[in-house]
């Protein structure tokens, strides 16, 4: 296939679709920008349900057609600037559309997820030519931002009419989302010799999603076994936690295969009792804890591989054994030391509700920071960092983020000498 070039005209060739041309114009998926381009063309195509279900509900594309590759710099890339006019200020488009007449109720990260979302409500009027962008069971693609800067990326899924009010609620989840819900029709259950993006990658492509490896790949991985029924992203993530990656959505859909920011300066002060606290609320679950974490491997040549680490936090006999499948003799006590820091994020979550979406350093605050929190009455009784796992940012009765905090050891091979609820 020839290679589309940005502000040119491109030829569609047989096997084509948006996303592949996108992708060889740009390096990554601008879809929206080429269908806001050439809307004229494609937009009746979508209203028609001449669309990829597969892939997100873009419009089909036919040998012949003639499509306009708008340029990166050029004015048909967005027409949104990231301004402090926009301060805060929510913008949602569908079909590359601007919504008007619609209010958020949430946005939520979290760096366990790839399937981030948002909600809102909007003015829902059947005679409104635009309102068919809000119909369901259309999957339209949707983009969210904050501040004039692209913060989300995903597809409609979830309508709830409200008759009375005139309104709809929609949920939109990020495109990576569908491999949530859904298995993979490969035949392929084993994977041998092969790095995690290699794998991924072979079951991701049928959804137009792919890994991004920011932080590099995973390294040989020399067998990997699937069962039929495994969810796509169950199966990627046993195998990524076990190498002590998470996975992530990135702002346009996709999968990132990243590493927790452990270390990161802390982007907000959080002390209980200022005003910018809202509520505090800790969790201290003893059934999560235990003294020592043993994993077990059986494989090929080697029935009897295992591995063992303790928590000596844990003043009773707490024992926990637990299978580490796809470990090799190398790796089966990285696998217990793993298990001990997802035993301690278990046992220990702390939300904080502040006032605000902003840091300290006036950015939109995002999950895999790092905060300090002092809260004596929530037992943390001194100074202490933590990660910030999940964010939820809401606009009821005034912007508010609610936070979702661990220690940062829950995502590292390292552990705390002293816990912060120890006096």
């Amino acid at each position: 296939m020839s290679n589309p070039k940005q502000g040119t005209f491109y030829i569609v060739e047989y096997g084509d679709d948006l996303r592949s041309i996108s992708r060889r114009a740009y390096g990554y998926d601008r879809v929206l920008d080429i269908i806001r381009a050439n809307s004229a063309m494609l937009q009746p195509r979508i209203a028609s349900g001449r669309i990829h279900q597969n892939l997100g509900g873009i419009p089909i594309v036919y040998k012949k057609d003639s499509l306009w590759i708008p340029p990166l710099d050029g004015e048909d890339k967005l027409d949104i600037q990231e301004d402090s006019e926009f301060d805060d200020k929510v913008i949602i488009k569908i079909n590359g559309k601007n919504l008007k007449g619609f209010v958020t109720n949430s946005i939520e990260r979290s760096m366990n997820s790839i399937a981030d979302s948002f909600s809102f409500t909007a003015s829902y009027n059947i005679d409104d030519i635009d309102s068919r962008n809000l119909d369901p069971y259309t999957y339209y693609p949707v983009e969210l931002y904050i501040s004039g800067k692209l913060f989300m990326t995903g597809i409609l899924e979830h309508w709830k009419p409200n008759i009375g009010a005139g309104t709809i609620d929609i949920t939109a989840r990020t495109k990576a989302g569908q491999v949530v819900d859904c298995n993979s029709q490969s035949t392929s259950l084993n994977y041998v010799k092969q790095t995690l993006k290699q794998i991924a990658d072979s079951l991701l492509q049928p959804f137009g999603v792919v890994m991004e490896i920011p932080n590099g790949d995973s390294g040989i991985i020399n067998i990997a076994k699937r069962e039929p029924a495994d969810k796509i992203f169950d199966f990627i993530a046993k195998l990524a936690q076990s190498k002590g990656f998470i996975l992530n959505s990135t702002i346009q859909g996709n999968i990132k295969l990243d590493r927790a920011n452990v270390t990161g300066e802390p982007i907000l002060n959080l002390v209980e009792g200022e005003p910018n606290i809202i509520d505090i609320d800790a969790t201290y679950d003893g059934t999560q804890r235990f003294s020592s974490f043993k994993a077990i491997s059986q494989t090929r040549g080697n029935p009897n591989n295992s591995g063992e680490v303790k928590d000596a936090t844990v003043k009773i006999n707490r024992p926990v054994i637990f299978s580490a499948d796809n470990n090799e003799q190398g790796d089966i006590k990285n696998a217990a030391l793993w298990e001990r820091a997802r035993s301690l994020a278990r046992s220990a979550p702390v939300n904080v509700k502040i006032s605000g979406w902003k840091d300290k350093n006036n950015k939109i605050i995002l999950e895999n920071n790092t905060v300090t929190l002092y809260a004596p009455r929530a037992c943390i009784f001194t100074e202490t960092k933590y990660l910030i796992e999940k964010v939820n940012l809401s606009q009821d009765g005034g912007k508010s983020a609610s936070l979702s905090l661990v220690l940062p050891q829950a995502y590292s091979l390292e552990f705390p000498e002293v816990m912060p609820w120890q006096r």
